[in-house]
């Protein structure tokens, strides 16, 4: 982990907002399967903000869509992962019609 802060923190220097959301949904994932579920939700909500101001809602859909299945299936809440899923079609749905 400390080699995605370190790219994290490059990207964060250098700008790149694209890049920057990659590596903190690369660091969720790696969080996710450590087991390390607040974590990863929090990393993935990140990403899934920076993405949408980028305008990129496919990616922000597939982070909200794995912070609902991390709800739903680590850490059994699926009533709040209902939202988020739905809220994931949405973006994909509004994706497709640009």
């Amino acid at each position: 982990m400390p080699l995605c802060k370190e790219q994290e923190r490059i990207y964060r220097e250098l700008g790149d907002e694209k890049e920057l959301a990659r590596s903190i949904a690369h660091q969720a994932y790696i969080c996710n399967d450590a087991g390390k579920f607040a974590d990863a939700l929090a990393l993935f909500a990140e990403s899934e903000q920076i993405f949408k101001d980028l305008g990129m809602l496919e990616e922000a859909a597939a982070c909200l869509w794995r912070r609902a299945r991390i709800l739903e299936i680590e850490m059994d809440r699926p009533l709040e992962a209902d939202p988020l899923y739905k809220e994931a079609d949405s973006l994909r749905d509004k994706a497709k019609r640009r």
